[in-house]
């Protein structure tokens, strides 16, 4: 599978993000105890890691789609 193909069972970047976003708000209601706090932004930071990859690959992919859109531009 190429690198930059999603697996089927990978969420969104909408979704993760959404996901990171519903952690803050509980995070922020400060209804939470300590242990359940740490817990949740141990998930929050994988989440972000995640993002970052997905980020990461869809930047690379540009860039290549570029160089690639580049290369048959140039006529030497």
């Amino acid at each position: 599978m190429p690198q930059n193909v999603k697996k089927a069972d990978e969420p969104s970047l909408e979704t993760t993000m959404s996901d990171i976003d519903g952690i803050v708000a509980k995070m922020e209601s400060g209804q939470l105890s300590l242990a359940e706090s740490v817990a949740l932004f141990e998930q929050g930071t994988r989440l972000i890691q995640t993002c970052q990859k997905t980020l990461t690959e869809a930047e690379q992919t540009i860039t290549t789609l570029m160089k690639e859109e580049t290369t048959h531009d140039d006529p030497n």
